[in-house]
């Protein structure tokens, strides 16, 4: 997204992606397009798909309709998880989706190198002047976009606060599918009953569905070494052999197939977002500075857009400090930083809540609308909620230390 604006507004950009090339991302989760209508508007038809608030239109061929959005829980609990009139929500094949947006970035003028992986920033006194590559290149710039992910480790070292409290490590590994079934496109987050030998760390599962089917599990650890006795794919196998919600979402679809591809990554939860995300010439955006290791695909882009207006209008001053970078911060809201942290706090339920409370959880969530939840408007999603306190009051009362969860 910053390369996108920044290219068009004219100034010389250059993006180092670590990656070999545009055909593939580094985030197994089947690329789910979340983008609250008050982050950024996204609309599909007439073979385009539009972000008419980012000015960025792309072939429609890389997105599907969503059917299905929730969280399938212990006892046969879950989230309502059907897009009901007048919601919708899209996903997309994570890697066409980002080969789209590179090929976007190109034809507006921006230069992208991969297999160039950035290992430190180059600095002139206080102010960030540029990258050095791990072959010991080094490239001066007038400003610097930091977009290097949860660990955030480029934008530590160019002098972004990072938070490091509290500090959650999820190790993820999906195994990928084609969708040869024609299975309806979606998402589902699978929380409780995961404990299938003693030693299993917290974890939760996912399934989505676009032209490929993943299914993931997600390690919860304080530690940031790998917390288990066996492989991974020795519990995702475990996973895919006895959980029937995810029988009951795939089939048959990828029972004793080999997965054409195993992914893979590691991220970080932190106690606190990082909100101070200018510096002197540089900004940081996307996943470096949230706290639950998660912005999303189309809210990223927004923010990468938004960095890179402000970059703009900050060449036409020819002035790159962090007063006149300021405008960068505009992107984070109040409303945005609670989304995250209950995301974040959703997330981690398996490692802060025994089975017994997950059940009980579930009780409240069941009368949760997800697609309504994210996509909705206001009027509906009010509505959801004054159904989902409707149905609680009794369990407020009851269970008050779970309502305190929620």
């Amino acid at each position: 997204g910053a390369a996108i604006a920044c290219a068009r507004a004219g100034l010389d950009v250059v993006v180092f992606e670590r990656l070999p090339n545009r055909e593939m991302s580094h985030h197994p989760d089947g690329g789910t397009l979340f983008s609250p209508p008050w982050i950024t508007r996204m609309s599909v038809g007439a073979g385009r798909v539009e972000f008419p608030d980012l000015d960025i239109s792309l072939d429609a061929s890389v997105v599907e309709r969503c059917e299905f959005l929730g969280c399938l829980g212990p006892d046969g609990l879950s989230t309502h998880s059907r897009f009901p009139k007048g919601v919708e929500g899209w996903v997309s094949n994570k890697d066409r989706f980002v080969k789209a947006l590179v090929e976007e970035a190109e034809r507006s003028g921006a230069v992208v190198r991969f297999g160039a992986k950035v290992v430190d920033v180059l600095k002139d006194g206080d102010r960030v002047s540029g990258v050095k590559l791990d072959g010991g290149e080094e490239v001066a710039a007038r400003v610097v976009v930091c977009a290097d992910g949860v660990l955030a480790k480029i934008s530590r070292k160019a002098g972004f606060p990072v938070s490091r409290g509290d500090l959650w490590y999820a190790i993820v590994l999906a195994y990928e599918y084609d969708n040869a079934e024609g299975l309806p496109a979606g998402l589902f987050y699978i929380l409780g009953d995961m404990q299938y030998e003693p030693d299993m760390p917290p974890a939760f599962a996912g399934v989505s569905i676009a032209d490929v089917i993943h299914v993931m599990v997600v390690f919860l650890s304080r530690g940031k070494f790998y917390p288990a006795d066996k492989p991974m794919d020795y519990y995702l196998d475990l996973v895919l052999e006895r959980d029937e919600r995810i029988r009951g979402v795939v089939g048959d679809a990828v029972l004793h197939r080999e997965p054409k591809l195993l992914t893979g990554c590691r991220a970080v939860v932190r106690a606190e977002c990082n909100r101070d995300v200018v510096i002197d010439g540089a900004v940081s955006v996307g996943d470096a500075w949230v706290d639950d290791g998660e912005l999303g695909d189309v809210p990223s882009l927004a923010n990468g857009v938004h960095a890179g207006r402000t970059i703009a209008g900050a060449a036409e001053r020819n002035d790159f400090s962090k007063e006149s970078l300021a405008e960068a911060r505009g992107f984070i809201s109040e409303r945005l930083i609670r989304v995250l942290t209950k995301n974040k706090d959703m997330k981690l339920l398996p490692a802060r809540v025994d089975e017994k409370d997950m059940k009980k959880l579930f009780l409240f969530m069941q009368h949760l609308n997800y697609p309504v939840l994210i996509f909705g408007s206001p009027l509906q999603q009010g509505l959801m909620l004054a159904n989902f306190f409707v149905r609680n009051a009794l369990r407020f009362v009851k269970y008050p230390h779970i309502a305190r969860l929620l």
